[in-house]
């Protein structure tokens, strides 16, 4: 029988094959209200508007990130890095003959992912040319982003958080014996990230330090995300969407029995989420 640790495992590993094996990339564009009313009970639909494809025929699309112009991704089975214009148009190849692309992370000026075949973190010009090595001999790093002077990542199999300067350099561990690190976030201060066979969610100084528990006890914690005053997570195993305050508290339920909840993003006024079980996009009013 399988150890509760080797089940997260081949759980975690599950998700992310489910994740690879879609062959598009597609946003989700609003719809006008027409007025109609649900036949049965009379209530008013919501309208969640019609996916449109921004692009397809891709091998293995994983992370994914996106600025004001472009969308960006890694596809995981081809080994290279994608953007196309937020609108639609023809993909743009940025980088080929990558080794298991993982996560992906945009500034201004750069697009940033992680390797977990070769153990290297990367960046390429947005607009393309020569992609420029940061770091290497890492342990399957996966999550991954960015500030104006530093990008930080995850290595999952050494259960490490990393950051390395924006322009290369030494790799510097802010955080170390983490069991399966994934999603990682920054804000000005810390650095944030869950652990899923820890069932954690950590954060630490940007500078490094004593990392410190926001939340324990999260089943198969997952994606992740931050604001001005929240982290926010998902957690695989226990179907639930979770949040508590940056500086540490009691954590908030804000939905549960979700359908293995993976990623999460935040606008002004709501959450997002993505549930694999029942192949849903749910929204939320903060």
């Amino acid at each position: 029988m399988l150890s509760n640790r080797n089940k997260k495992r081949a759980l975690f590993f599950a998700l992310m094959a489910i994740v690879a094996c879609s062959g598009a990339v597609n946003e989700v564009v609003d719809d006008e209200d027409d007025g109609d009313t649900d036949a049965d009970d009379g209530t008013d639909e919501e309208e969640v508007g019609t996916p449109v494809t921004l692009a397809s025929d891709q091998s293995s699309p994983f992370g994914i990130a996106v600025d004001d112009t472009s969308v960006y991704w890694v596809t995981y089975g081809g080994g290279t890095v994608m953007k196309v214009a937020i609108d639609g148009g023809d993909p743009v190849e940025l980088a080929s003959g990558q080794s298991t692309p993982w996560g992906i992370a945009v500034d201004e000026t750069s697009v940033y992912w992680t390797n977990s075949g070769s153990g290297t973190v990367m960046k390429v010009s947005i607009d393309g040319g020569d992609p420029v090595e940061l770091a290497s001999g890492q342990s399957s790093p996966h999550g991954i982003t960015v500030d104006d002077t530093s990008v930080y990542w995850t290595n999952n199999s050494e259960g490490t958080v990393m950051k390395v300067a924006i322009d290369g350099g030494a790799p510097v561990t802010l955080a170390s014996s983490q069991n399966l690190p994934d999603r990682i976030a920054v804000d000005g201060t810390s650095v944030y990230w869950v652990t899923f066979d820890g069932d954690t969610v950590m954060k630490v100084a940007i500078d490094g330090g004593d990392p410190v528990t926001l939340a324990s006890d999260q089943d198969g914690a997952h994606g992740m995300t931050v604001d001005e005053t929240s982290v926010y997570w998902t957690t695989a195993e226990g179907g639930t969407v979770m949040r508590v305050p940056i500086d540490g508290g009691d954590s908030v339920t804000l939905a549960s029995g979700q359908g293995r909840p993976s990623m999460v993003v935040l606008d002004s006024s709501n959450v997002y989420w993505t549930n694999f079980d029942d192949d849903t996009i749910i929204s939320l009013s903060q």
